[in-house]
């Protein structure tokens, strides 16, 4: 039976080859080959070749020159391809490590170097080699993207005939676990710093109302998030800026309001990454559409998905907190830390439920 082929892109970057390690702990060696794929722009080719410009008197070519001219070329291509060959060579030579270690735990591994723009290549060498999955990591926040993904990342997802599979992975260890800072935070409630994010919606002004109920509550200061697209326009933004102003007006220490404008996701996601909170309170967004009682829509479950900080997702139209379900494993004692002191400043019942 022959194996599965896995293409793993890099970029040359230890961050890129975190992925390596993922594919080994979910592909035996048995059942895959890998192949290590890397994209390099290619050398410049030179654009003035003095040998076949000295050819030319004004606009026209002197006898012979166009056999001068295209020996110039030819020797000018010879190079550039010499080069190119240079530096297959080097890259190779630096994916070569990562290739022995595979091959030493029993994979058949190939390495692959090409020239030109990434997605295409990785796209075109998936469909000509029958490829049987993509394996990449997604520098994540690389410029701005709706799906908050890298750019190659997001294309090879779009056109690629083979499943994807995508890793978003810590560039550094985090130091705690967003369970822990929070903990952290709530033990001294000055330093706790909540934020809620409204795009005006009814759900989202529900959010607003919890988040205010709940900074009374645990303390700490409040910063709420109004976002708006452009195309809704300027007097739209300061609508909704208006409305949640009255509904965090009695907060002690008065909020922060902050407004956002562009795509929700996107625009919280970048300000939680240079404005660093404890928590972010959400509801629905106006993308939730006509959904159930259930749906959240999509841009409150990317939040929820990629926020680096404990998320409160608001639903139902009973924002206070009377009883409190919390579900933790054994290990999981900065959780139930935070539930047992958001309990005792609410007055909640707390029923715990242990995960195996």
């Amino acid at each position: 039976m022959s194996k599965r082929k896995v293409l793993v892109p890099l970029d040359g970057s230890e961050f890129s080859r975190q992925i390596v390690r993922v594919v080994q702990e979910y592909f035996d060696s048995r059942d895959v080959s890998i192949v290590l794929f890397r994209v390099v722009q290619p050398p410049n080719v030179p654009l003035e070749l003095p040998s076949a410009r000295d050819m030319i008197v004004g606009s026209y070519p002197m006898s012979g020159s166009y056999e001068a001219y295209s020996a110039a070329m030819e020797r000018s291509y010879a190079v550039v391809e010499q080069e190119m060959e240079t530096l297959r060579s080097e890259i190779a030579d630096d994916l070569r490590p990562e290739a022995e270690r595979l091959r030493e735990q029993g994979y058949m591994v190939k390495i692959e170097v090409q020239f030109g723009d990434p997605a295409p290549r990785i796209i075109q060498y998936v469909n000509d080699e029958q490829i049987g999955l993509v394996a990449m990591a997604t520098h994540g926040r690389s410029g701005v993207s709706r799906l908050v993904l890298g750019s190659v990342a997001e294309r090879v997802l779009r056109g690629s005939s083979a499943p994807v599979l995508l890793l978003r992975p810590q560039e550094t260890a985090p130091q705690q676990s967003v369970a822990h800072q929070l903990a952290t935070a709530l033990g001294s409630s000055t330093n706790l710093r909540l934020a809620v994010a409204t795009d005006g919606s009814i759900f989202g002004q529900r959010a607003v109302r919890t988040a205010a109920q709940l900074q009374e509550m645990i303390g700490g200061a409040l910063t709420v998030l109004v976002t708006a697209s452009g195309r809704e326009g300027v007097a739209k933004a300061h609508e909704i800026m208006k409305e949640a102003a009255e509904l965090v007006a009695d907060v002690r220490p008065p909020a922060e309001k902050t407004p956002l404008v562009g795509y929700a996701d996107e625009v919280l996601l970048n300000y939680l990454h240079e404005h660093p909170c404890n928590m972010l309170v959400v509801g629905a967004f106006g993308d939730r559409g006509a959904g159930g009682a259930h749906s959240v829509g999509p841009t409150a479950h990317r939040l929820v998905q990629e926020a680096p900080i404990s998320v409160l997702l608001v639903k139902g139209h009973r924002p206070a907190l009377r009883k409190m379900l919390v579900c933790a494993g054994v290990e999981d004692e900065a959780v139930v830390n935070v539930a047992a002191q958001v309990a005792r400043a609410s007055g909640a019942q707390v029923t715990l439920a242990g995960i195996p």
